[in-house]
């Protein structure tokens, strides 16, 4: 009960940055994992006020123009 509590996010009720990092942990050991494989994660300064703002399409818009910026 505690973890449930711990790995979910209270502003949204789903699952948190807590649960990303576990679920991604257990993968990460498991041997499901394709050779190769590879994980991003990035944090997107700004994006509730975008979507609360002008819309989740715009949003969406953003995250795709900042992965455009990796290399």
């Amino acid at each position: 009960m505690i973890r449930d509590y711990i790995q979910m996010c209270f502003l949204t009720v789903i699952g948190g940055v807590t649960l990303f990092f576990f679920v991604l942990f257990n993968l990460c050991s498991s041997s499901v994992l394709v050779s190769g494989m590879k994980a991003f994660s990035s944090d997107l300064n700004g994006l509730k006020q975008i979507n609360d703002t002008i819309g989740h399409d715009a949003g969406d818009k953003a995250i795709f123009a900042v992965s455009q910026c990796g290399g």
